[in-house]
């Protein structure tokens, strides 16, 4: 739900912001979608694009590997938290030992992957199976609604939209807590993440920026 095509439109929550960013620069901002998520970095760094849009988190293990990359996180824009996805009849977990003996699906490129990771390293038995690199979360999570997987992770702000859209599915548990989130650039371009900086600066608390984030993320009634 960054971004994506709708009717023939470009469309997304990444896609309208970064592109009032490049109107405001004299330019015009060109969508390039990587096969798997994980290649984001890469292509980053082979300077296929120039910035990573797409509600990229940061914690303190992703900012030491993007630092080792030649790449830096730019300002933080918003917050989210990683939250046990299951089906409506699920019952919800009290905590993380209700993970105990489940089977939780996600992409291993992902921070998800790694959150579960952390979880397990307590003791907790989860069950952790890699997703294809190319599944999309919100994918994920309709075939949790299908029961083809059991359980997955997903940032909660991406579970209110695709629960607005009637997907049968629920937070079970928080599993994080609230991290926030930025556009990722290279190093060198100084300039670049200057003018980044300076746009959330003006525009994080804007009206065009808080509508278009009720717009794609702000579901207050979870289904």
């Amino acid at each position: 739900y960054c971004y994506f095509i709708h009717r023939g439109h470009q469309m997304g929550f990444e896609f309208e912001i970064i592109s009032k960013f490049a109107k405001e620069q004299g330019m015009n901002a060109v969508m390039i979608v990587p096969p798997d998520w994980g290649d984001l970095t890469d292509w980053l760094k082979e300077g296929k694009g120039d910035i990573i849009a797409s509600n990229f988190t940061m914690n303190p293990q992703r900012a030491a590997d993007i630092e080792k990359d030649g790449l830096t996180f730019c300002a933080p824009y918003g917050k989210v938290s990683q939250v046990i996805v299951g089906r409506t009849t699920e019952k919800p977990m009290r905590s993380i030992n209700d993970l105990n003996g489940k089977t939780v699906i996600v992409r291993k490129n992902s921070s998800y992957w790694r959150t579960l990771e952390s979880i397990r390293a307590k003791g907790i038995k989860i069950n952790i199976l890699a997703a294809p690199d190319d599944m999309e979360t919100h994918e994920l999570m309709e075939k949790v609604a299908s029961c083809e997987f059991p359980l997955t992770v997903a940032d909660d702000v991406i579970v209110n939209m695709v629960t607005a859209n009637d997907v049968p599915v629920k937070k079970l548990l928080q599993i994080s807590p609230e991290e926030p989130y930025s556009w990722v650039v290279r190093k060198e371009d100084r300039k670049l993440r200057e003018a980044v900086l300076d746009f959330f600066q003006r525009e994080g608390k804007s009206a065009f920026f808080n509508i278009t984030y009720k717009k794609y993320y702000d579901y207050s009634a979870d289904k």
